[in-house]
């Protein structure tokens, strides 16, 4: 029925509302700034209408829009403005009951202090269940309700919510051979859906042609179906999912995104999610990211104007966040909120470990990191200083003084690199890697208690990303197809080292002048790889400039950076392929960890000045070598102050960085920019005192702090190093109040 008749009768009814007795459902209206957030409990009905009326200036009843459940979010209004609602059910044909709501009158606030605004669209989900058991329904409404929804919302740095709306179908769907949904369009008609009444629409069921996304029905709604394409990923960690819709959602919805909402909101600068055909990028944009979930994590993060949707797609919520970090409290209309995630409301920065709770929830494609645990993988760095709080890889390579001696063991020359698992298929494999790099080979040893093949993911041209190599390696000498090759080593050009092949392979192909050495230890498999840098071809599909070099493999040289990650599993479990078997990865699938090539050329000495401090003599600290302007740390060595407050640091890495040091109850310092060379360095620090409770700042919690422990010796809070927290360390807190150290 079109809009219009279903308006005139609702407008006619409402004229009659006040001569009937208000019945049926009770609704509920908590204001907001410009929104009121309404909810009523469910009748079983296909819809419900929702009117709205501006109290005391004479307006007329309007409809504010339609819902499927008992769940409304009313935007764009008028701040301190009184407004009354009233709700009815449809039925299937999209008329309204004579069961109107009683009036609700609520008023918005004046102030929108302590409120987000969170852009918000309404999704309709249809499951098509023809052929299938419940158990699969079940796995395909988690898929997109639970870990699809989420995937945007984290991606998008919780800047984009879907609302999403289930609409369960027990047949088979229409034909969408063509492409086309029209068939989808008019069978959702047909069940009462209204034009415009979601943002957007994705579905699913068996039989579907393909995996499209990009559609209009339903008036303006982007629209995206798929059911059958899908990719390896860590939902097949989760028994109660479908990880083949939760891509086929990500993906297919992501090009009703792409092409229609942001398009045609003035804004078709977010990129394509097929790689590299969304280059060159635009200006200013850096696209560090691998294929499929990466890739697509990564488009949504870099995407900046998730704020500026145009009619009809304009919807938002409004969402408490007390302390102003970014993260709702508690407010169960977006997927994850700190009240989920285990974060305190009022802290930034729940454990204190310097890693926001916004960016604790952001760390990672498909999860967060502990906003509870100060070091959450246990790498012994904390989460604020750690550039991957979710893996277990070392910022740094070590240069080797001499080649290694290929036999199997892990001699002096190598170091720690990685341990662990973000995802196993098998919780019983365990695997460590150690690593050294010479000008012309990469070397990897790896430990294992069982027999496995390796998958090394290597990116030369890491800061860049998976697509854009700044090189070129042509394939059949055709150096402008899309068929180019990179000198990323990770898809179609992913390197296999394995347990009791002596050479690495890459393509069903042994590398020249690669080799692999093996050994049985104290019940471990050992195998160490010799990598070349002369790898020849990596990747197909990669972008490069005309002016860009040839390339035939990978560089390494000090201040270089490659992209790391490792998949492994058993020999015994798997094929070549990667992903085959009980597979497990070192990070999260299809990511790159980037990894420094450093040389340990370098000592530094100098003096810390400890202001207040009687006997600097013996406090230790981390020297952290950082990239210049940033906070992420390369490398850390530890200090010791002798009694001259003098340090040594030996085997620092050559190269520029910002140099930080924090000692305790002292401020961060950062020297910036400074270049190391081989030899001896010099950089002093002056450290300002105050700071009791680690948290980089002097204020009321360090002032706490020493009155609580005033008379006792405690070394934490004895801020002049005396022996004893006394009224001296009390005036060290009054000297420096309100100081804050450098990140």
């Amino acid at each position: 029925m079109p809009f219009a008749i279903i308006l005139a009768a609702i407008l006619a009814q409402s004229s009659a509302m006040d001569a009937r007795k208000p019945v049926g459902l009770q609704l509920r209206a908590v204001p907001y700034h410009t929104t009121v957030h309404l909810t009523w409990p469910e009748t079983g009905a296909p819809g419900y209408a929702v009117l709205r009326s501006t109290v005391g200036a004479g307006s007329s009843p309007e409809v504010v829009r339609y819902s499927a459940k008992g769940d409304l979010t009313d935007y764009g209004l008028m701040p301190g403005v009184e407004y009354s609602y009233r709700v009815a059910p449809l039925d299937q044909a999209g008329l309204m009951s004579e069961a109107w709501s009683p009036e609700v009158r609520v008023r918005t606030g004046v102030s929108a202090q302590n409120l987000l605004r969170v852009t918000t669209h309404d999704l309709l989900y249809v499951i098509y269940t023809g052929g299938m058991s419940q158990a699969e329904v079940d796995r395909l409404y988690n898929g997109v309700v639970r870990d699809g929804r989420e995937f945007y919302w984290r991606n998008s740095l919780l800047r984009y919510n879907l609302n999403v709306v289930p609409m369960i179908i027990p047949t088979y769907p229409p034909d969408t051979s063509g492409p086309t949904m029209a068939n989808i369009e008019a069978d959702l008609r047909a069940r009462g859906v209204q034009n415009n009444q979601y943002d957007g629409c994705f579905v699913t069921g068996n039989n579907l042609s393909g995996c499209y996304g990009g559609f209009v029905i339903l008036g303006q709604t982007a629209s995206a179906y798929a059911r059958v394409c899908g990719v390896p990923s860590q939902y097949e960690g989760k028994n109660d999912t479908d990880p083949t819709v939760v891509w086929g959602f990500t993906h297919e919805f992501g090009h009703a995104l792409d092409l229609v909402l942001c398009a045609y909101s003035g804004h078709p600068e977010m990129l394509f999610n097929h790689f590299p055909w969304a280059y060159p990028l635009p200006p200013g944009i850096l696209f560090d990211a691998g294929p499929h979930f990466d890739g697509m994590g990564e488009v949504l993060r870099v995407y900046n104007a998730y704020h500026d949707f145009l009619a009809p797609w304009d919807g938002y919520i409004e969402v408490v966040d007390a302390d102003g970090d970014g993260v709702p409290d508690d407010d169960p209309r977006v997927p994850i909120d700190e009240a989920r995630f285990g974060s305190s409301p009022a802290s930034a920065d729940t454990d204190s470990d310097g890693l926001s709770d916004f960016d604790e929830m952001c760390a990672g494609r498909y999860a967060g990191s502990n906003p509870n645990v100060q070091d959450t993988d246990g790498d012994g760095i904390l989460d604020g200083q750690d550039p991957w709080p979710l893996v277990r890889m070392a910022p740094v390579l070590w240069q080797a003084t001499s080649d290694p001696a290929m036999d199997g063991d892990a001699d002096a020359s190598y170091e720690w690199l990685s341990d662990g698992f973000v995802f196993s298929k098998d919780p019983t494999l365990t695997m460590q890697v150690r690593a050294c790099w010479r000008p012309d080979a990469l070397y990897l040893h790896f430990t294992s208690n069982k027999s496995v093949r390796v998958w090394i993911c290597l990116d030369g041209s890491a800061e860049n990303g998976r697509w854009d190599s700044g090189g070129k390696f042509a394939e059949n000498g055709s150096l402008y197809s899309d068929t180019a090759y990179g000198d990323s080593y990770i898809e179609d050009g992913v390197l296999i080292a394995e347990y009791g092949v002596p050479t690495v392979r890459k393509r069903s192909s042994s590398i020249a002048g690669s080799a692999v050495s093996y050994k049985q230890s104290g019940g471990q498999y050992l195998f160490e790889v010799k990598i070349p840098t002369a790898l020849g071809p990596g990747d197909s599909y990669s972008y490069f400039r005309q002016n860009d070099p040839l390339i035939n493999g990978i560089s390494l040289f000090s201040g270089k950076q490659l992209g790391f990650n490792f998949t492994v599993a058993t020999r015994s479990s798997s094929s070549t392929s990667q992903y085959s078997g009980s597979w497990a990865t070192a990070g999260e699938i299809y990511s790159s960890y980037d990894v420094m090539l450093m040389d340990r050329a370098a000592t530094i000495r100098g003096v810390v000045a400890m202001q207040q401090c009687m006997n600097p003599e013996g406090h230790t600290a981390l020297l952290e070598f950082r990239d210049p302007g940033t906070t992420r740390v390369r490398a850390m060595l530890p200090i010791t102050l002798d009694d001259g407050a003098q340090y040594e640091a030996v085997g620092a890495p050559s190269g520029t960085f910002d140099l930080a040091v924090k000692f305790q109850h002292h401020l961060r310092r950062v020297s910036p920019n400074r270049t190391l060379i081989a030899g001896m360095n010099y950089v002093d620090f002056l450290q300002i005192n105050g700071d009791a409770d680690n948290s980089n700042s002097v204020d009321i919690g360090d002032l706490n702090a020493v009155l609580t422990r005033f008379g006792i010796a405690d070394p934490v809070v004895d801020l002049d190093c005396s022996g004893e927290v006394a009224l001296a360390d009390l005036n060290i807190v009054l000297l420096n109040f309100g100081r804050v150290g450098d990140p």
